[in-house]
């Protein structure tokens, strides 16, 4: 029908009417609901493109043009090409309405959101706080534009710590949808999914728990129990029961969701590959570790294909395939994507508890440097590094074209040394990011932990030698 009609503009009117925007305009959605971005995008921006001729570049109609063309970017998972458009729109609104208007606090919020998706969580507080201050000086206190600002506001906040605020901003946004709507309502199930957030960021989890459960009901008899929003909310409940040990009914709702979005979104989409890794994951806990296997390497298979060999979360899948085959004393070969090119690597993973002092043996001349207290100790490793100099090359023997960072002191009872790491080992690379500073290592692992993997993937030069070696992390 939208295409019927745009057609039918086109012959009458001619390709830079302003109807055949508008015909344009409606045809977006539809395609975006099918999944079909590249034609979404594409109509789109010819609207805006006609738009911008006949009205020119700061006329609400443009805005909200643009403001479409943002939600095709957004739903295709491209926030960092709607963020430039994002601030366009915003500065237009302040240009026109003014600091203090309630279309300057749309745009603030939806800022706020794109940047905090984008991890950049800072800039998307501030712009996010800006808009709840508006909406709370012109709104009443129970309207629902209002539950919305702080329901996101409170989403950021849970990433930076700030757990107190974000719990109390979570239950304000839910108290005030369920004034305004039935508890049947999708906006209820959205403020309960926020509020799970906050709480299980405090460590709340019996709580969170109740409040995940009640969205999954709503969402189920709403949208059905095959839906992507239900499915999402599905696999936070059970990562919540990951959080309280109950590895076996996390296994059961990460295979429910792995049913469903097979079913309704294919077994390529990245979305399955993401809750077979989770599903890997929960496996693992259980010690089911060759099942555990097989579900990494189905979930690589699709998340190399859909994100690509150098994304961060084929990284982070390499690190839960390596603990499975530390734990399981195997060894297996690797294709990984270094220097722009592919390149199958040897990974010498498992047993290395055991061949610990076999390999201490193997190096009886190495002594730790006069320098140790130089190196910086990571408590995440359980090992003291340091950064490569003139000295410690001649100590260790480490060739001049070898970068990385040294490891001069290694905890005996630490993760570092469980996995088989000893002082002259160079870590040249954490979860396939080149490391040059004891510091990146930090950064890298605590990331990794904080991501709740079991273990990172770490690329050792031994004596000219490269290998990977999977060091397990313990939670915080």
């Amino acid at each position: 029908m939208h295409r019927a009609a745009l057609a039918s503009y086109r012959k009458l009117f001619g390709n830079e009417a302003k109807e055949v925007a508008v015909s344009l305009n409606a045809l977006t959605p539809a395609l975006a609901r099918q999944g079909k971005f590249p034609e979404a995008e594409a109509a789109v921006r010819e609207a805006l493109a006609i738009n911008r001729k006949v009205f020119g570049p700061e006329h609400p109609v443009v805005i909200t043009t643009m403001a479409r063309l943002v939600a095709v970017l957004v739903t295709d998972g491209r926030e960092a090409e709607a963020e430039p458009l994002d601030r366009a729109i915003l500065a237009i609104r302040r240009k026109l309405l003014g600091n203090d208007h309630m279309d300057v606090a749309k745009s603030l919020g939806g800022l706020g959101v794109n940047l905090s998706n984008q991890e950049k969580f800072a800039q998307g507080e501030a712009f996010q706080r800006e808009a709840v201050a508006i909406c709370r000086k012109h709104l009443p206190p129970e309207h629902p534009d209002l539950a919305v600002a702080i329901n996101n506001l409170s989403w950021t906040l849970s990433h930076v710590g700030k757990l107190d605020e974000a719990e109390a901003l979570a239950r304000e946004a839910l108290a005030i949808r369920r004034k305004l709507f039935t508890t049947e309502n999708r906006v209820v199930a959205d403020s309960l999914y926020i509020l799970c957030e906050a709480l299980r960021t405090e460590k709340k989890l019996a709580e969170a728990e109740a409040a995940i459960r009640e969205a999954v009901a709503i969402d189920r008899r709403i949208l059905g129990a095959e839906h992507h929003t239900t499915l999402g909310f599905l696999q936070l409940l059970a990562h919540v029961l990951e959080d309280q040990g109950k590895f076996a009914d996390a296994e059961g709702l990460f295979r429910d969701s792995l049913q469903g979005r097979r079913k309704t979104q294919g077994s390529s989409h990245i979305d399955v590959g993401l809750v077979l890794a989770d599903l890997g994951e929960a496996l693992f806990r259980q010690g089911k570790l060759a099942e555990s296997e097989s579900t990494y390497r189905e979930s690589l298979v699709i998340l190399r294909k859909a994100a690509g060999p150098k994304s961060p979360i084929v990284a982070s899948d390499l690190a839960g395939l390596g603990a499975v085959l530390f734990k399981a004393g195997n060894s297996v070969e690797l294709t990984v994507w270094r220097n722009h090119a592919r390149e199958t690597l040897q990974v010498d993973i498992g047993r290395l508890k055991e061949e610990k002092e076999a390999a201490a043996a193997d190096q009886p001349d190495i002594q730790k440097p006069v320098d140790l207290a130089l190196g910086q100790t990571s408590k995440v490793l359980g090992a003291k590094l340091a950064a490569l100099t003139s000295k410690n090359r001649q100590q260790y023997g480490i060739g001049t074209e070898v970068e990385g960072v040294v490891v001069v002191d290694v905890d005996a009872d630490g993760p570092a040394a469980d996995q088989g790491l000893r002082p002259g080992d160079v870590i040249q690379e954490v979860s396939q990011s080149k490391v040059a500073a004891p510091k990146d290592v930090d950064a890298l692992t605590e990331a990794a932990r904080e991501a709740k993997q079991p273990a990172v993937l770490m690329l050792v030069n031994r004596g000219g030698d490269q290998i990977f070696i999977a060091v397990k992390l313990g939670q915080a």
